[in-house]
């Protein structure tokens, strides 16, 4: 079979078409399949409904359960703020950051609209820190809540309009809350009062 000239051109133009559809969709797949929150292990659904947000793991060592929202499970799990449930005991939040640089963050302040505001502070020597790879700075703490302290979180997030958190120290970096964040550190807190 003899082609022309043209023939051939276009032939492999359309080949390199269905090359470049076909590394377009795998990028796709391969970004969607990132957005799906993925369970880690020996996080178990608290109930059997499909929709479920709650999930519980049972460390038989410390004899506890961790109740997490799903929304931090997946991509979101780098999120600046993260509160989860030690059943049957307290609360506690997490706060994150990483970056190129370090910023030493020493206190937490949420504030919303109204300038309602929930402060956090504590000593640099309390925080994880780590360096990844590719120099990416990691300083992240992990705190008891007390009940008041929720109570006042929780009615800074349902407060109208937008909220943020900024991590500061020797510098700072600022964080605007999303929706479905917010929707998910007030759906973890109500759980918790809830449930006691």
């Amino acid at each position: 079979m003899l082609f022309a000239a043209g023939d051939l051109r276009r032939y492999a133009g359309e080949n390199k078409m269905k090359q470049s559809r076909m590394c377009f969709l795998l990028v796709i797949a391969f970004l969607l399949s990132g957005c799906m929150a993925l369970v880690p292990q020996g996080y178990v659904p608290i109930t059997s409904q499909k929709d479920e947000n709650f999930y519980v793991k049972y460390d038989e060592f410390k004899d506890v359960s961790f109740v997490r929202h799903k929304y931090f499970f997946g991509i979101y799990a780098d999120e600046p703020i993260a509160i989860y449930e030690v059943k049957d005991k307290n609360l506690r939040v997490v706060f994150k950051y990483h970056g190129s640089d370090w910023i030493f963050f020493e206190n937490v302040t949420l504030i919303n609209s109204s300038g309602n505001k929930s402060v956090f502070e504590f000593k640099t020597y309390d925080k994880t820190t780590d360096v990844g790879s590719g120099g990416i700075v990691y300083e992240s703490i992990d705190l008891y809540l007390s009940d008041s302290e929720a109570k006042k979180i929780l009615n800074t997030l349902s407060a109208p309009g937008n909220k943020k958190v900024r991590l500061s120290g020797k510098y700072y970096k600022d964080y605007v809350l999303d929706s479905p964040k917010i929707l998910a550190l007030t759906q973890i807190i109500d759980h918790y009062f809830n449930s006691k």
